[in-house]
């Protein structure tokens, strides 16, 4: 059976995250298969490069499909025409049979964008955190921290899950954009755990508005246990935005 990458996007807000569920809440991954199976004329399981929460979006998504023989039609415009709005198909990319969407990514880079005052062209697609300053200065001096440390068991949401809570961390930075009124953190590593990311950013703005400060961060990540805040940043200001694979130019 050949077998295919489909690289996709998606907004996340009408979507209870990437994975189909047993509850018949509506997921990305059951949209997608629901039209596949439709374009196809038999059922078919896609398998994502991870999960992502409900009203997480993604800029670059990749799943892989076996299906049973090639297509005599454009499978990408054809899947787009069936897909709601909120989806888009970029390509279909035939690969070797033994080729992962998941166990194969060599990294996830992930985004989250933070407004710091309300913006009417933003809604669902940002986390909105304009009640008070932020002090830019000591939210940089944790980024550093992060991108010093490997072992995330304290801003993981269910660490017991896994066998491992070491991360390696490519990349992490924190830049204003949009004349200061936005900012955007950028994180790349090998893997994340539940809710990292968001966890990330919630404690990073705690301490820039004061609640927490560095020492608490890294108090945390010595042994292992949450700050005293555990809330996970808004779920509409993160994207998944880029997933690496050695077998494909990306």
């Amino acid at each position: 059976m050949p077998r295919f990458f489909i690289h996709l996007g998606y907004k996340g807000t009408a979507y209870h995250g990437w994975q189909t569920q047993a509850s018949p809440l509506v997921t990305v991954q059951k949209t997608i298969e629901d039209c596949l199976g439709k374009m196809l004329g038999y059922p078919v399981h896609l398998h994502g490069c991870g999960r992502t929460d409900a009203g997480v979006h993604a800029r670059s998504y990749y799943a892989h499909i076996d299906i049973k023989a090639a297509f005599a039609y454009d499978p990408v415009f054809r899947l787009n025409r069936m897909l709601p709005d909120d989806i888009s198909i970029f390509d279909w990319i035939e690969v070797e049979d033994h080729q992962h969407a998941q166990r194969d990514a060599t990294f996830r880079r992930y985004e989250y964008q933070i407004d710091l005052t309300k913006n009417p062209f933003h809604g669902d697609l940002a986390g909105r955190y304009d009640a008070n300053p932020l002090d830019l200065l000591e939210m940089q001096k944790v980024v550093s921290c992060f991108r010093q440390n490997t072992d995330f068991k304290a801003f993981c949401r269910s660490p017991e899950q896994y066998p491992s809570t070491f991360c390696r961390i490519d990349e992490c930075t924190l830049i204003e954009v949009e004349n200061g009124k936005t900012l955007l953190f950028t994180i790349q590593g090998n893997r994340f755990l539940h809710n990292m990311v968001r966890l990330l950013v919630a404690r990073m703005i705690d301490v820039g508005r004061g609640a927490l400060s560095l020492a608490d961060i890294e108090q945390a990540f010595k042994t292992g246990q949450p700050c005293r805040y555990e809330t996970p940043a808004y779920a509409e200001g993160l994207y998944l935005v880029g997933v690496g694979y050695d077998f494909l130019s990306n």
